[in-house]
């Protein structure tokens, strides 16, 4: 389809408009639109001949009479306004349009026309500068070499006035004195631009342009005029072009010229004139045509033997060719040449250094040398005493060393005693122990070839008696030949004996230390695995016993043993959360949480405690606190049980208040706790030792309450790992304050999932298990054995790994609970041969590492191991049977829908045991990627979370791939905590999944084995 006028009006560059008779306007394309700066709507009421300039509208209403009555094409030129006042200068041609009724109305900028002229000299004048200017001399072409004269940039320059332009004051005066008394009439500026030229068809001049840098510019100026079609004048092209290096060299010569003739006879410097001849070979040279009376002095030559030698021969043609290189780069460039050289005794004997200058005198150099010789030894000497008193400063009593690397002998002196005494190499290289020799060497080779700004080692170095010592070695290179090779080093030598031994000494006692914390914690976990051992005995059986429904006194004793036992508990816990605070080794685990249900879980637990005392217990939370936050819920409540524990323990009368409150900003809040009593109060001078380890009040403290005095010493710790520090306020008789403040990222809310805690009393879970159980300790045993009975499954009792390995090669169990430390092959050595064997359906076995060793490092080494789980002593209730949950249940894990994912692979088991294994394998890489980029790069994290859609969406995961698609949608758009709250729930999901993945994976590979 062709295109529509209104396609043509709006895609044209061209400036162009249909107009009626009257100069109204019909239509008008969008380049003249935007060139006057009309809207749409203007242009239906515009008229072209009232956005004219004032006196050109009856000339342009006499072009469009001349169209309308018939002539065929109609050319002139006018000036139009725009809205914004200014003017546009514009060639005019109109032509009739075929309806009679209109004219068609081109409008160009008058310069326009003539660009093709000004775009040949313009491809002509790259290195020379070109400016144009219109008939009122507004500047309208500044070419790039225009630029670089002017150094004026040409969007500075277009549109200025040529009489805006830097110049010669003075030039430009005398100039316009010269074209006023030439043409009888007073001249300006810009007819010395253009006056000739409009006169006589083209002007040639001089002229000089100071430039913002100071410096001046000196052109020839050739100015044409350019003309309209009908021979009128529109204005004109100045082609500029820059001879101010040949001004200069110019007067370098004549400077030079003057400066050589009134010196060669009175100067004490030889001078050689020289020209330039082409040798036989073809190759550059010079010929000496002048010499002065200080060059036959210095060469030992009379004049008549030296005028008319060519260079070359002066010291041979190999010897002399660097030197005819340099003459030849002088005369090429214009380039003046002055540097020291090094002379050869064996052509100037006596000689050492000479100032050697060269200048250009028309096609030959002019060669100027000094005898310098006194001068360099001084300044070498100068400057090697120098070196050495700065040097002796620095050492400042210590070892000063020099090394001649061109004599090959180092130079020492000592500051103490101002001895001194010089060594070669082979002696320096000895004085270094044997063992240190190959490192003192590098560093020296690394600093001479410039890898080390410095020379800097550590070595041994040889006594007078025979021994060693430790030095320490500093310096640098001082002295370099012409190609960068060191001459000369300097440095000081520092004995660092006694700072060597202290550091030996320190090291060992950072070892015994380390060594010491190790046997502490060794011994803490030692203890606590022989406690936890017959508390597991002690807490199992009790737990059975309130199972059995006892009666009431028998009830109530069972409780006393049970308390009991739990605060011997508390008290293991607490050691071994000191061990680990002291070792550096407890961190924080920071996840979102409802900051008002840890409050209350917290006051709840304790508010029987304050009632059983009698005293008042309140707990208030200010209206601007949040209830969603990211930090460690279960720390901040440990430090809150301690603080509120202390408090109803030591008040005895009166009331216990709890205080929170927060200062919110952005997205961060600052909360303050406070813990308030009417209790016994603290001393002033007590005050500074209760977060001391093992410390209370006073002694009398200690027998009246009881208790070890950690708990202040781990909740003033643990409150630092939270960035904040527990203050306190107390009275003796009036009560204590304990308050500290914490900042916490705020999260949105958090839908908790629910809980997977069992009922205390234990019941089959999901299905009857067979379970073997892995203890050497008969108390133990029973106390396990009893509670899984009682839960209805089958269980099988072995005494060491050896007997577990054998149980599982010969009987399918659904579950192993294996104690870790068992006489023979310990429990970790009997996982790691399960998880080894050559049966798949013995390695896929689950199995759950038991300990009374509470560490870190146990939990850890469990896993390591192939354990599925971890497990404490004393075991509780409802600990196992969180255990027997997770192995009773499995059929109803992550998966929805098993059918659907066979489905998936055809039936294939081993596909699908392929897809498991890539699941397992991707699962923590994702999780890193997931937490990493949560917090500042939503953009990888939605990518994340879009891998974890797919792997859901494979295997029928609904809660991971709804988690999943939710949070890819929303990604960059909720905030920092809302993302990492959401991640984290991802991440559990995702987890929630791999299990039931791999204890799928086992069932089927035993399936397949069988």
């Amino acid at each position: 389809m062709p295109p529509s006028l209104s396609d043509l009006l709006e895609d044209s560059d061209e400036k162009f408009a249909a107009v009626a008779a009257d100069g109204r306007i019909l239509a008008c394309s969008r380049a003249l639109r935007e060139a006057l700066g009309w809207s749409e709507e203007q242009v239906a009421t515009a008229s072209l001949v009232a956005a004219a300039a004032p006196e050109y509208r009856d000339k342009l209403r006499g072009l469009l009479a001349r169209v309308f009555a018939g002539e065929a094409d109609v050319r002139g030129h006018t000036q139009m306004l725009t809205q914004h006042g200014h003017r546009l200068e514009l060639h005019v041609r109109m032509h009739r349009a075929r309806d009679g009724e209109s004219a068609w109305v081109s409008l160009q900028c008058e310069m326009a026309r003539v660009h093709g002229q000004i775009g040949g000299i313009l491809a002509s004048a790259t290195s020379v500068g070109l400016i144009a200017v219109d008939i009122t001399g507004r500047i309208v072409r500044f070419n790039r070499g225009a630029e670089r004269i002017y150094g004026i940039a040409a969007e500075d320059a277009l549109g200025r006035h040529f009489d805006t332009l830097p110049s010669d004051p003075d030039e430009v005066a005398e100039r316009i004195r010269e074209l006023s008394q030439e043409f009888g009439r007073p001249a300006t500026k810009l007819d010395t631009y253009t006056l000739r030229a409009r006169e006589y068809g083209s002007d040639d001049h001089s002229s000089t342009i100071p430039r913002a840098d100071g410096t001046r510019a000196y052109v020839e100026v050739v100015t044409s005029p350019l003309r309209e079609t009908t021979g009128e004048v529109i204005g004109y092209v100045g082609i500029l072009r820059d001879v101010t290096a040949t001004r200069l060299a110019q007067a370098e010569h004549e400077r030079l010229a003057n400066r050589l003739r009134g010196a060669l006879l009175a100067s004490t410097d030889s001078i050689v004139v020289t020209e330039r001849v082409v040798g036989e070979d073809g190759r550059f040279d010079l010929v000496i045509v002048e010499v002065n009376p200080g060059t036959t002095r210095l060469m030992n030559r009379p004049r008549e033997k030296l005028i008319g030698m060519r260079v070359s021969e002066f010291a041979g043609p190999r010897r002399m060719a660097p030197f005819l290189a340099k003459y030849e780069r002088v005369i090429a460039t214009g380039e003046a040449l002055d540097e020291d050289i090094r002379v050869d005794s064996e052509l100037l004997p006596g000689v050492e250094w000479l100032r050697h200058q060269a200048v250009r005198i028309g096609d030959g150099v002019a060669i100027t040398t000094r005898d310098i010789t006194k001068r360099k030894r001084s300044e070498v000497q100068l400057r090697n005493s120098e070196q050495r008193l700065n040097m002796a400063l620095e050492a400042a009593g210590d070892e000063l060393w020099d090394w001649d690397l061109t004599a090959g002998t180092v130079f020492f002196t000592r500051g103490r005693d101002n001895t001194s005494h010089t060594y070669s190499e082979a002696e320096l290289a000895h004085a270094v122990h044997p063992d240190d020799r190959e490192a003192f060497h590098e560093a020296v080779r690394k600093h001479m070839s410039g890898e080390a700004p410095t020379f800097h080692c550590e070595y041994r170095a040889r006594t007078a008696k025979g021994g060693h010592r430790w030095v320490l070695g500093r310096g640098r290179v001082v002295a370099r030949d012409a190609s960068g090779r060191p001459l000369r080093l300097m440095g000081t030598q520092t004995d660092i004996s006694a700072r060597r031994r202290q550091e030996d000494a320190l090291r060992q006692a950072v070892r015994a230390a380390e060594a010491a914390s190790r046997a502490k914690s060794e011994f803490l976990a030692h203890v606590s695995h022989e406690i936890r051992t017959p508390m597991n005995g002690i807490l199992g059986m009790v737990e059975l016993a309130l199972l059995d429904d006892p009666p009431p006194p028998a009830r109530e004793r069972l409780r006393v043993i049970q308390d009991s036992a739990r605060s011997l508990l508390a008290v293991i816990n607490d050691l071994l959360d000191v061990t680990k605070i002291e070792a550096g080794k407890l961190a924080l685990a920071p996840v979102p949480f409802d900051l008002h249900a840890t409050m209350q879980r917290t006051v709840d637990a304790l508010r029987p405690r304050a009632e059983e005392q009698g005293l008042r217990f309140a707990a208030a939370l200010a209206p601007e606190v949040p209830r969603w936050l990211v930090g460690d819920p279960d720390r901040l409540r440990q430090v809150l049980v301690n603080l509120i524990g202390n408090a109803i323990k030591f008040t005895s009368h009166g009331e216990v208040q709890v205080e929170v409150g927060a200062q919110v900003t952005g997205e961060r809040a600052r909360l303050r706790f406070a813990v308030r009593d009417t209790g016994i109060g603290i001393a002033p001078e007590r005050l500074s030792a209760i977060f001391v380890p093992f410390e209370q009040g006073d002694a009398s403290t200690t027998r009246r309450f009881g208790g070890t005095g950690l708990g202040l010493t781990i909740a003033d710790r643990l409150v630092r790992l939270m960035g904040g520090a527990i203050a306190v306020d107390s009275k003796v008789g009036v009560g204590s304050t304990f308050s500290f403040e914490v900042e916490l990222p705020c999260a949105r809310e958090t839908p908790r999932p629910e809980s997977r805690t069992p009922p205390a009393k234990l019941s089959p879970a999901g299905r009857r298990l067979r379970v073997l159980l892995a203890e050497d300790h008969p108390i133990n045993q029973l106390v396990a054995a009893e509670m899984l009975r009682g839960a209805g499954h089958e269980v099988a009792v072995v005494h060491d790994g050896h007997a577990a390995l054998a149980a599982v090669e010969s009987t399918r169990f659904d579950l192993v609970l294996m104690d870790v430390q068992m006489p023979g092959m310990d429990g970790w050595e009997a996982a790691a041969a399960i998880r080894k064997h050559a049966d798949p359906r013995v390695r896929a076995v689950p199995i759950v590492a038991m300990t009374a060793r509470a560490t870190e490092s146990d939990r850890l080494h469990s896993l390591e191991r192939g354990m599925d789980g971890f497990l404490t002593k004393p075991v509780q209730i409802a600990d196992l049977q969180a255990v027997l949950a997770t192995i009773g249940q499995r059929p109803n894990g992550a998966v929805d829908d098993w059918d659907a994912v066979i489905k998936r692979v055809a039936g294939s088991r081993t596909t699908l045991l392929r897809m498991i294994e890539m699941a397992r394998e991707e699962a923590p890489k994702l999780a890193e990627v997931l937490r990493s980029s949560a917090p500042n790069d939503p953009e990888v994290m939605r990518q994340a979370a879009h891998r974890a859609a797919g792997t859901a969406a494979m295997f029928s995961a609904g809660e991971l791939l709804a988690l999943a698609r939710e949070l890819e949608g929303v990604a960059t758009q909720v905030s920092e905590s809302e993302r990492i709250a959401r991640v984290e729930r991802l991440i559990d999901a995702m987890y929630r999944l791999t299990d039931d993945l791999v204890a799928r994976g086992r069932e089927l590979a035993a399936e397949t084995s069988s």
